[in-house]
């Protein structure tokens, strides 16, 4: 008896996990997301002819084994499996940002490199996932870790009141060195070190609030 056999990995919103089946000696595969549990399996559906065509194609699927030909009574057409795997580590990364209020300081920047760190410790297809990653580059990457990031901004922020998590930076050092009615003024000493030692002028930026009826 032929056996499917997949593979899980996380939803985009993280809740229930899908299926991804890789068709035999090809790159592609299909995608399958959850629908519900019955007795004895759950039924998962094509996420791609759902979404794409409103064709429900479903499977029965227990444990990671589908037992239905997972190939037939598509409308899509199969994704490539790297490029399926690539985007959801991406996914995982941000769940894991959403869950942990402490990376939230986390720059975006890291973020991207930290999680391109973990396609690089791939088994199955290590290359093709990590150029695929690269390939969509952190510009299409830096709406999701920023909304990620956003689910733990203190909304209670404002001009005269700034939070010690923003007022200091990661080592605990002085961040917001200076609070007026009319500016703040940021800086690292750290950083202004450095600058000098290397013979370099810092500049420091600033932005001044536009108090309501100043201006007409």
């Amino acid at each position: 008896m032929l056996r499917y056999i997949a593979e899980k990995d996380v939803s985009q919103k993280g809740v229930h996990p899908i299926i991804r089946y890789r068709i035999p000696e090809t790159r592609m595969s299909y995608v399958f997301i959850f629908q519900r549990r019955n007795q004895r399996s759950d039924v998962y559906a094509c996420r791609a002819c759902k979404k794409k065509h409103n064709h429900h194609m479903v499977v029965r699927v227990v444990g990671n084994e589908i037992y239905d030909d997972p190939c037939k009574n598509h409308k899509c057409c199969p994704i490539n499996a790297s490029l399926d795997r690539a985007n959801r580590i991406m996914y995982e990364a941000c769940q894991k940002i959403k869950n942990t209020a402490e990376l939230a300081s986390t720059s975006v920047m890291e973020v991207w490199e930290n999680t391109l760190q973990v396609a690089m410790t791939e088994e199955t297809s290590r290359e093709e996932v990590v150029a695929h990653f690269y390939q969509r580059g952190l510009a299409t990457r830096r709406k999701s870790i920023q909304r990620a990031k956003s689910c733990h901004t203190d909304h209670s922020i404002n001009w005269s009141c700034v939070p010690e998590r923003y007022a200091k930076l990661s080592n605990g050092a002085a961040f917001l060195q200076e609070l007026t009615p009319m500016y703040h003024l940021y800086f690292s000493d750290d950083t202004l070190r450095m600058a000098c030692e290397q013979g370099i002028k810092a500049l420091i930026g600033w932005y001044t609030q536009n108090l309501a009826g100043e201006n007409g």
